[in-house]
């Protein structure tokens, strides 16, 4: 990179971080469901954003109504109408976050494609004053990069973000990943946002739909777990409430202590099992039913499904 080309850059990147403080920067949520919620609600608590700044589409008014009475004004069930509500002339980073379901996306590129005030938004992204993320499942970048070049004239900044059920209590794990037309710039901009939901785990494309199993979709199958063994404490005489408080805080208790100490689980299993003691009989009967088997199946299950949905 020659001495010009440096200064370009650099210039850029002071102009950005100008702009991504919190009082410059506009979000416009296409998909006002609870995950998109989860998701706002953490970046306003860690002060990444004003609910002012903040522009909510929803499909209906009771959804609305969820976000009004959270005391965010700026909510709307007709997306010509939001666009045309958060313009401003003055310079603002935008944050997009695309959060309708899969299935939807292109009845909403239909209405945003001919809305003028949307046009005049994504004309920001020549200034590097843009950033589109997609939480839509089982869509990846390259699919992300070509609907929305066609359908919304948009080549900027994208990230494919998958966040689990978690985020709602600010104890997500979120994938992220991009494409190599994304400045590292907009990457970190975008993991700084969803940390404020939990953790982010940095995936390449080619491994985002493993990792969506076992993160966003393996929550569902820890539920089952908890399920079982609280069925089971209920079968064995315990009320059921305290079988479901003895099982979840069991549950976090144990991935505390695998982040904690870094060991492997089967070392970790292998410290609970005595010779010929109670704990080594339940795992015979767990093998019996081939329990890993089953959940090995499962992600590879749910990896399987992640690709046909595109």
């Amino acid at each position: 990179m020659n001495d010009e080309a440096e200064l370009m850059e650099s210039n850029l990147l002071t102009h950005l971080d100008s702009l991504c403080l919190p009082s410059h920067r506009r979000m416009l949520v296409f998909g006002g469901g609870k995950m998109a919620l989860a998701i706002v609600e953490g970046i306003v608590k860690a002060g990444l954003l004003f609910k002012e700044n903040i522009f909510i589409s929803t499909r209906t008014e009771a959804s609305g109504k969820i976000w009004k009475d959270l005391q965010y004004r700026n909510v709307f069930t007709n997306n010509a109408h939001l666009c045309e509500a958060c313009w401003s002339p003055d310079p603002k980073f935008w944050i997009v976050l695309i959060a309708v379901k899969p299935q939807t996306r292109f009845t909403l590129f239909d209405q945003l494609r001919d809305d003028m005030s949307f046009d005049r938004i994504t004309r920001s992204f020549a200034d590097g004053q843009m950033l589109v993320i997609s939480v839509l499942a089982g869509v990846d970048t390259p699919t992300i990069r070509q609907e929305y070049t066609q359908h919304l004239f948009y080549n900027g900044p994208i990230l494919r973000v998958t966040p689990n059920v978690a985020c709602a209590i600010g104890s997500g794990t979120s994938l992220v990943c991009s494409d190599p037309l994304t400045p590292r710039k907009f990457v970190d901009i975008g993991i700084e946002l969803f940390q404020a939901v939990g953790v982010v785990k940095e995936v390449p494309e080619g491994l985002f739909d493993a990792a969506s199993a076992v993160a966003g979709s393996g929550p569902a199958f820890i539920f089952l777990i908890i399920e079982a063994l609280t069925d089971g404490g209920v079968a064995a005489g315990l009320p059921r409430e305290l079988a479901i408080d003895l099982a979840s805080s069991m549950v976090k208790g144990s991935a505390d202590l695998v982040i904690a100490t870094g060991r492997e689980p089967a070392k970790l299993r292998g410290d609970v099992c005595s010779p010929a003691g109670t704990t080594i009989c339940g795992i015979r009967e767990l093998e019996k039913g081939n329990v890993r088997s089953s959940f090995i199946e499962a992600i590879l299950s749910t990896a399987a499904r992640s690709k046909q949905l595109r």
